[in-house]
């Protein structure tokens, strides 16, 4: 049991959908890699990102041809099959990021959903402002 419930939720999400499209039997490599603050989100109107002032990373897991992406305090590089991703103690931060960024690669995988990079450049202020008019 991981230490936020929500996390056993997804866990066992992700395991559901990786059995649905043949994936927890078949060696499925990922790759967490960490970008440069450019790379994760380009040059966005304002400058006070945490990941432009250097406290948090992005990461990216490549699952096949799809792409996911997490914040993390922790980075670091990982190299492992979704069965290993499934493993992983949550309550690390560097593990809890490879798990974040795998389960949007495999959504993306899937065709559950289309957005699992950060938006980049003007993107985030858009996406801020609309966030922002639905909320009120």
């Amino acid at each position: 049991m991981d230490a936020i419930p929500v996390y056993d939720l997804l866990r066992g999400k992700m395991a559901g959908l990786a059995r649905r499209h043949g994936l927890q039997e078949e060696e499925v490599l990922v790759y967490t890699e960490v970008l440069t603050p450019e790379q994760a989100i380009g040059r966005p109107e304002r400058r006070d990102f945490p990941l432009l002032k250097g406290k948090e990373k992005m990461v990216e897991a490549c699952l096949r041809e799809a792409r996911g992406q997490a914040y993390t305090g922790r980075p670091g590089f990982f190299r492992g099959s979704l069965a290993g991703v499934l493993e992983l103690d949550l309550r690390d931060e560097f593990e809890r990021a490879v798990f974040i960024a795998t389960l949007n690669a495999l959504a993306r995988h899937a065709g559950l959903v289309h957005n699992t990079l950060h938006c980049r450049d003007l993107g985030p202020g858009d996406c801020g402002r609309r966030v922002a008019d639905f909320l009120s």
